[in-house]
């Protein structure tokens, strides 16, 4: 179980699909996910209405989408992972210790693949209302967040969507 993580627009989810197409299982971004359901039913686990709340959520989809392949035998790949989420409640302003005891439970395999912040292929959408600055300031989070848990991290180059996901095979030994 690998994460690639990194700010919104750094490729994670153009990676992912191309390592889906080369067979592997990827879980897609549960921010989103929780960020569009939320959006769609007008929720309050939104960082704008309840951040406290929006941790949770996050956290529980985290949570799931590791307790999924806990069976798997094969190796997967998630955008993100759970200490994103302790990334997202120090820039929201909600108490990290919050995800302390999953983020220490439930391992990644290592080492965590991050992705820079890339001006080129960076896109501003509804989710993503930040401006690229903003999204290297939480670039830094990220990395905190990994590293105050102990993970190996590796930077992954930036370069074509190939290129990245052959040099991510390489360092798994896939």
């Amino acid at each position: 179980m690998y994460v690639i993580t990194g700010t919104s627009g750094t490729g994670k989810t153009t990676l992912l699909a191309s390592l889906r197409a080369l067979g592997y299982l990827c879980f897609d971004e549960p921010i989103r996910r929780v960020l569009e359901v939320q959006l769609r039913t007008d929720g309050d686990a939104l960082p704008s209405k309840d951040p406290k709340r929006f941790i949770r959520a996050i956290l529980t989809a985290f949570e799931q989408d590791y307790e999924e392949t806990r069976q798997a035998q094969a190796i997967c790949f998630f955008d993100r992972g759970i200490p994103d989420a302790a990334a997202y409640a120090t820039r929201f302003g909600v108490d990290p210790t919050l995800i302390e005891t999953s983020a220490r439970q439930l391992r990644y395999s290592e080492p965590v693949f991050v992705l820079e912040p890339w001006r080129e292929i960076f896109v501003q959408d509804e989710l993503r209302g930040k401006t690229f600055g903003e999204y290297e300031h939480f670039h830094q989070l990220i990395i905190r967040a990994y590293s105050d848990l102990g993970y190996s991290l590796v930077m992954v180059p930036r370069a074509p969507v190939e290129t990245r996901a052959e040099f991510i095979m390489s360092r798994i030994g896939a």
